[in-house]
């Protein structure tokens, strides 16, 4: 299955007994370190989350709900 590609403001939802949904809000490229993107839970604002990006497209971790329209390359 392809990768889908980063969006600012998509929606995920965490696969699990918490199924949660969580609103990617950043993308961090630090050179020398593997592409992260930040998380935010869109039931707290308190709630952010740090993850490498390739658990997005692991589907025993996250599901894509809604993908935003501006693609980020």
């Amino acid at each position: 299955m392809a990768r889908a590609p980063l969006q600012i403001g998509s929606i995920y939802e965490s696969v699990g007994s918490w199924r949660l949904r969580w609103q990617l809000s950043e993308i961090v490229d630090s050179p020398g370190f593997p592409l992260h993107v930040r998380l935010s839970s869109l039931g707290t604002s308190k709630d952010v989350r740090l993850f490498a990006s390739v658990v997005l497209n692991d589907t025993s971790r996250f599901r894509l709900i809604q993908q935003n329209e501006n693609v980020v390359e």
